[in-house]
């Protein structure tokens, strides 16, 4: 029997930060493992419940779903099911709900049973605390009631104010959930806890549903309880109540304490920006179908995804601890993708050394990458860029750019989009522009006009008054740039000449080129 889970409202839970309060990068840290833990212990509680063994049935559990194969009763699921979803009920105030769904395992087609049971998980999905308040087929809206929020908290106003927490000089009223986020934010930059312990009692510090979880420094466990490391291998040997993860990701220091958003956006070069960074992988439905078409058994699929959650949770982390990477802070990164934020360039460099990597390891495959990076002011409600994060992860995979037949394998920033074997040009152009200001050989403020054209030529590319563009760029170059600084020179010569058909990088991109020597050469008198 295949046993899918799946915990829905993930983004809506983890986004709920408000700037106020502050160490908004702390409490998105804190939500951020929270929810990963959170999916790691409904993994293990439905295991429990059909006596499962973790270790012998877990196909995989990242990203907020997983999968087990083992037997066991129906009505035992029903019934870890429904009591979990009432307590996400007052957990996220109906902002998260878990599903389940099983199929039988077919002896001769176990692709057939894999895609039975992702169709009825998703089914599930759609059916929201069913289990809890629909158990015989009829809604029990009393059990739909939330409790009163007055007064509500002042950081996410979705729950009752129960607490105090201190910002400088500022005192905020917030709820328990807030509260908790910001104790286990603060736990998680302690270099000595290493492990999580796991009780399915009220004996734990920190509430995970009816379960609860203490921070440690070594695997101590008794009967009923798990230990998990949230470094990933640590060379303790594996059993069958101590389980090796990696809950933990990279984070700036400074000074034995983690950066603050402010901060990091002060490393940026230009602005003071930060920018956040979705990717996801390309193709992964297609793929997983390849995998387990001739498969025998799910072992496939359950290493494909040990080696895919390892590239985004380890390989990932170990780079991030380089230079010059380290000022870059994980929100997310497990399953198949990833979410990152730093100062903007570094997050702008650092995603094509990701793609890279990538391809190395996954393109023969026939698996790509695709992602988008939003630029925001620090102090801006990370829920709205996320939000944005999004659109363009979806332009990303979604646009066909002219003259290609697919989609996918693109990046999406800088008000387009352009597929990854263009990118170093891209860069490298924008790069060169910034080093010409610098050098005082081009006036910052030509960047606008080149900006203006740019965006006046592909507006309507087949129209005269666009075509008139290229005209007015011979002009703008001519009586502005001198002959003798040749590389200026020839990179305006070689834009003209390709002005008009848009058939190089230069000319396509150059809206995105433009805009990313603005905001790179942008000082405090611009801003």
């Amino acid at each position: 029997m295949l046993i899918a889970g799946k915990l829905s409202g993930i983004q809506d839970f983890l986004f709920d930060v408000a700037a106020e309060g502050g160490a908004q990068a702390k409490r998105l840290r804190a939500r951020s493992f929270f929810i990963q833990l959170l999916t790691e212990t409904l993994c293990l509680r439905v295991a429990d419940a059909l006596q499962l063994d973790l270790q012998e049935s877990l196909v995989f559990c990242n990203a907020g779903k997983f999968l087990l194969c083992g037997e066991g009763r129906l009505e035992d699921l029903r019934k870890v099911e429904s009591e979990i979803n009432e307590e996400l009920l007052r957990i996220g105030t109906g902002r998260l709900s878990f599903a389940l769904a099983v199929a039988e395992e077919g002896a001769d087609s176990i692709i057939d049973s894999y895609r039975t049971v992702m169709q009825r998980l998703g089914f599930a999905k759609k059916r929201a605390w069913a289990s809890a308040c629909a158990p015989e087929g009829k809604w029990k809206t009393e059990k739909l009631k939330l409790q009163p929020i007055n007064p509500p908290c002042e950081l996410c106003r979705q729950e009752r104010a129960e607490k105090e927490d201190r910002d400088e000089e500022i005192l905020y009223r917030v709820c328990k959930t807030c509260h908790d986020m910001r104790r286990i934010g603060e736990q998680l930059t302690r270099e000595q806890n290493k492990w999580i312990i796991l009780f399915p009692s009220q004996n734990g510090e920190f509430s995970i549903g009816s379960w609860t979880f203490d921070f440690k420094d070594k695997p101590t466990i008794s009967d009923n309880e798990y230990a998990i490391s949230l470094a990933g291998s640590v060379g303790t040997a594996s059993q069958k109540r101590i389980l090796q993860r990696r809950l933990v990701r990279h984070i700036p220091r400074k000074d034995r304490g983690p950066v603050e958003f402010v901060e990091l956006a002060e490393r940026a070069k230009g602005d003071r920006l930060l920018g956040l960074l979705k990717m996801d992988a390309d193709h992964l439905g297609q793929h997983i179908h390849n995998l387990l078409a001739k498969a025998r058994d799910l072992s496939p699929l359950s290493s494909f995804s040990r080696e895919l959650d390892d590239f985004f949770a380890e390989t990932l982390t170990a780079k991030m601890k380089e230079e010059p990477w380290r000022n870059l802070y994980t929100i997310f990164a497990g399953g198949d993708d990833l979410m990152i934020v730093g100062a903007w360039n570094e997050a702008f460099d650092f995603a094509a050394e990701i793609q890279k990597i990538f391809a190395d390891r996954f393109s023969s495959r026939g698996l790509t990458l695709s992602g988008g990076l939003a630029i925001f002011k620090p102090k801006l409600p990370i829920k709205a860029v996320a939000a944005e994060a999004d659109e363009l992860l979806f332009k990303a995979k979604e646009t066909l750019l002219p003259g290609e037949e697919k989609s996918r394998d693109q990046f999406a920033v800088f008000g387009q989009v352009w597929k990854w074997r263009d990118h170093k040009e891209i860069t490298k152009t924008a790069k060169s522009l910034v080093r010409w200001i610098e050098e005082k050989r081009f006036k910052r403020g030509w960047l606008h006009t080149l900006l203006c054209l740019a965006l006046q030529r592909q507006a309507e590319p087949q129209r005269s008054e666009s075509r008139l563009a290229t005209a007015h760029l011979a002009y703008f170059w001519t009586r502005n740039f001198d002959p003798k600084d040749c590389e200026v020179w020839e990179f305006g010569k070689k834009l003209v000449n390709h002005f008009d058909a848009l058939d190089t990088v230069q000319a396509k991109y150059l809206p995105a080129i433009t805009r990313y020597a603005l905001v790179a050469t942008r000082g405090k008198e611009d801003r």
